[in-house]
């Protein structure tokens, strides 16, 4: 690692971001100025004056400059932080269906991300998207633009001292104009912001204190040239004083140059490439998109002109790495913050790879920091050694990177109504957020939807959500009616009696809740369901009403994003159509609009209906690998993980074949009261589950290991799966969010970690799982249920419809660590990738630590302060992780290739 790099690594683990001590002053010192004035143009003035005036800063040795207010340096390394705990509490006031389901832990809303056009400002700088803005204003009704802004037709350069059409006189073709304006002024106010840094670099360079270097040999490299200099300066303390300073002044004199340009002039050079990326960051700071993209003409340019070698590349690939950790402090431990894209395909299908691309990986293994987190796009034109030293990145244990395919997700984005030109150039943001780049406000989750809970409603044991109200979800009657359909008295569900409608109905040591119903009541409400149709019905009537309550809260939440003036200036500037269509951001401006709701529990509601279809409605039995031994889980009997290789161009062998059934064939009981022909009647399962299993330990532990669960290559629990994913798709699909577009589906638990929020507020489940433990963490299999094999388990995502999955899913595998230490290991981990990408799946990250590793953590965290692991979506220090969040990663499966 070059010097001036490791200072500024150990300087960036001491940095904490403190709250901005001039903004809000700023601000308001702004908006008391221009009260008369429409808000869209306040808020212009407002952002633009804060760039002019806050307080900047340039850092000792840095060659990119520019900073978050706010960010110190301390004189020790920061403690790092995770992420805090969900309330189930609206964010604001909101209907009484809403607020009922997040009480009650059916929704949960989520934050937002986006991430800018920064190929827009890398080829044509903000004077660029001036001339978009004046071009467009130039098609307006020329009274209109004459009268909303007097500067223009004066041939005046700035807007931000004119004054505006009042409010009350703007026509909507004046709001048009209005909103161009606004862009204009927040443009010309951050170039003004760049060029401060200018003006700031010159006089450091002018001054004593900005003359100090941050190492030796930096200075030489930059001051001494020839070695008679060399020699010269090294006879005297003083002569090595000298050179040193001079090296940093021809920096800042550099810089200087470098910010006087960008961002508003398209870069020249690589360098200033980086300077501009990073100004365009510190814009719109959320993921800093495809940076490999970006910045390879710039390499090749000045490596084949000469002017840049690859080393001074790197380095300053580096410090871009580091300017983007130091945005969130090293006190905040999660990656998910800046995701970072590498690899992938160009517009035209082509590998978009490139020798920058390699040193990013490079660069990522070398800092083994948490941010930004990296994400390496494959597809089938990828170079295979590329993907070998992606994997080896992983080496560093830092998280980074993850692997998607474009071979699914590219697909899965066209058939939402994305060009395919669009569609491969998606980047990822957050945890793992598909984003088409600088051309969409799609990449939030805007919330979260418990199925599992779902599916304990349907078996009347979430009586808060079925309080008889017009405002709660709509109850299910047996044949598929709700209750507005049906009467009280055949609705499938508990009795009109809410619970207590301040909290979650939280789950007490038995399992039970407040008001539940009794046995014989229970027992008359779901006698009807007396067929696995007539359950599935009722399930997708209570899917319907979860989808109803997250509609109605998108409309809420995105009605007032949309008031925010200007639809959030900044993300309207740098997003396309936003200019073309004189629409901000959040009013529907960009050029797509999708709206996404992520599903969790997707596994363990598939595991409960197998359970529940074995148990209640006996169906003809499916061959299983699981053990007969219900007091011992199993793992991989019968069965060899190599046997079938993912992707190997013909279906998979499945280890069922090979072995006879395990006790399930044996002789039916009579039929039930029901007219079911299982073990047990649903009014049973469920008063087993509303006892949290009480009593009945032996059938959780049959459940667990002789019934088909998700992630073992089992057809029946894998296509329950996928009939989930494409029953919930299909309802959401059923609706239109605010800004137009599609609702899309995503199985995310992301940063908020929702598989361990939803799961200690939801019951028992048919599954084996007790209350309060975790649900499964995205689209990877239950904690310890994949017992056949890594191969087995991907076998089971790769065969979803992941064509409904067009964003925001993860798979969390946990390898053996001595992989990495060899090529030969490195090569498998690099197959197994390729071959579940090849056979269907999107998605992959990594933990390659032990169970034994993670409880001694556990045990003496002093010393595993940098233990990284991928928790859902993100990576984070494990000692920094929730004690509960902490077992889920260790009870996850730990395979082997």
């Amino acid at each position: 690692m070059h010097e001036r790099v490791s200072f500024l690594r150990e300087r960036a683990l001491t940095s904490r971001y403190m709250a901005d001590p001039d903004g809000k002053r700023l601000r308001e010192e702004s908006l008391a100025q221009t009260e008369a004035e429409p808000p869209v143009l306040r808020e212009a003035k407002a952002l633009a004056h804060v760039w002019r005036h806050r307080p900047i800063a340039i850092h000792e040795g840095e060659p990119l400059v520019g900073c978050r207010p706010g960010l110190v340096y301390g004189a020790e390394r920061s403690t790092p932080h995770s992420f805090g705990r969900q309330r189930f509490e609206p964010w604001w006031p909101m209907s009484e269906q809403v607020t009922l389901l997040i009480r009650e832990g059916v929704l949960s809303p989520a934050g937002n991300h986006t991430t800018l056009d920064y190929e827009a400002i890398l080829s044509g700088g903000f004077e660029g998207l001036i001339a978009r803005i004046e071009a467009r204003k130039a098609r307006l009704a020329p009274d209109v633009a004459r009268l909303a802004c007097p500067a223009v037709s004066c041939g005046r350069d700035s807007l931000l001292d004119e004054p505006a059409v009042p409010r009350a006189a703007a026509s909507p073709e004046a709001e048009k104009s209005h909103f161009l304006d606004a862009l204009r002024i927040v443009a010309e106010g951050y170039i003004a912001f760049c060029r401060r840094h200018a003006d700031l670099a010159e006089a450091l360079a002018r001054s004593e204190c900005g003359l100090q270097p941050v190492q030796p040999e930096d200075g030489l490299k930059a001051a001494l040239q020839t070695e008679d200099g060399l020699k010269a300066a090294l006879q005297t303390e003083d002569g090595l004083k000298a050179a040193l300073q001079t090296g940093r002044r021809a920096e800042l004199e550099t810089i200087a140059s470098h910010c006087r340009r960008v961002v508003a002039a398209p870069p020249r050079t690589f360098w200033e490439a980086c300077q501009a990326l990073w100004f365009a960051f510190l814009f719109s700071p959320d993921a800093p998109g495809r940076v490999d993209v970006y910045l390879a003409p710039f390499y090749e340019r000045d490596i084949a002109a000469g002017t840049l070698t690859r080393d001074f590349a790197k380095e300053l690939l580096a410090c871009l790495w580091l300017k983007i950790f130091e945005f969130m402090g090293a006190e905040a431990a999660v990656a998910a913050h800046q995701h970072l894209t590498l690899g992938g395909t160009k517009a035209d299908g082509s590998d978009a790879s490139s020798e920058v691309t390699r040193l990013c990986l490079e660069v990522t293994e070398e800092l083994a920091i948490q941010r930004p987190q990296v994400g390496f796009r494959w597809h089938r034109g990828t170079p295979p050694d590329l993907l070998r030293r992606a994997v080896r990145t992983l080496r560093t244990q830092s998280g980074s990177p993850d692997f998607c395919s474009d071979e699914s997700i590219v697909p899965a984005l066209v058939r939402t109504g994305i060009a395919i030109e669009d569609a491969r150039d998606f980047s990822l943001s957050g945890c793992h957020e598909v984003i088409v780049t600088g051309k969409a406000q799609m990449g939030a989750v805007e919330g979260f939807i418990n199925l599992p809970k779902l599916l304990r409603r349907v078996l009347a044991l979430e009586p808060a959500l079925d309080c008889g109200t017009a405002g709660s979800p709509s109850r299910v009657s047996s044949d598929g009616r709700t209750a507005g359909q049906a009467s009280s008295a055949t609705a499938v569900g508990a009795p009109p009696v809410c619970g207590t409608a301040g909290s979650p109905s939280r789950v007490s040591s038995d399992g039970r809740t407040a008001g539940q119903a009794s046995s014989a009541t229970l027992a008359a409400a779901l006698d009807s369901l007396d067929s696995f149709d007539k359950l599935w019905a009722a399930l997708e009537q209570a899917m319907d009403a979860a989808a109803a309550g997250a509609h109605d809260f998108s409309l809420d939440r995105d009605r007032r994003q949309a008031e925010i003036p200007g639809g959030i200036l900044t993300a309207s500037l740098v997003t396309n159509d936003c200019i073309e269509r004189c629409l901000g951001y959040t009013q529907g401006g960009a050029r797509y609009n999708h709206c996404n709701w992520d599903a969790i529990g997707i596994v363990n509601l598939a595991d409960s209906l197998a359970a529940i279809r074995r148990l209640v409605y006996n169906p003809a039995p499916h061959p299983t690998c699981h053990s007969e031994a219900p007091e011992e889980p199993l793992r991989g009997v019968g069965c060899d993980p190599g046997d079938n290789p993912v992707g190997s161009g013909r279906a998979p062998e499945r280890c069922f074949d090979k072995l006879s059934m395990t006790g399930e064939g044996t002789p039916s009981p009579a039929p039930g009261p029901s007219g079911a022909h299982g073990e047990m009647t649903l009014a049973e399962l469920a008063d087993i589950l509303r006892g949290n299993w009480e009593g009945h330990e032996d059938l959780r532990l049959r459940i667990l290991n002789r019934l088909p669960h998700f992630g073992n290559d089992d057809p029946e629990a894998d296509a329950l799966a996928g009939r989930i994913i494409e029953s919930l798709a299909a309802i959401l699909r059923r609706r239109t969010p605010f800004r137009g577009g599609q609702y899309t589906l995503g199985t995310l638990a992301g940063g908020e970690n929702m598989h361990i929020e939803f799961g200690r507020v939801t019951g028992a489940t048919p599954d084996g799982r007790r209350a309060g433990e975790p649900l499964a963490d995205s689209l990877a299999a239950a904690q310890g249920r994949d017992r056949r094999g890594l191969t087995a388990m991907l076998n089971s995502v790769a065969s979803l419809p992941h064509r409904l999955l067009p964003t925001s899913t993860t798979v969390n595998v946990k390898l053996d660590p001595k992989l990495l230490e060899s090529d030969a290991g490195i090569e498998k981990v690099a197959a197994l990738i390729e071959a579940h990408f090849r056979s269907g799946g999107q998605q992959l990250q990594f933990n390659f630590y032990s169970r034994e590793t993670l409880l001694e953590a556990r045990r003496c965290p002093e010393k595993h302060a940098g233990l990284m692991v991928r928790v859902a979506g993100y990576s984070a220090p494990f000692i920094s992780l929730w004690e509960d969040l902490q077992d889920e990663i260790i009870a996850r499966t730990e395979h082997g290739v």
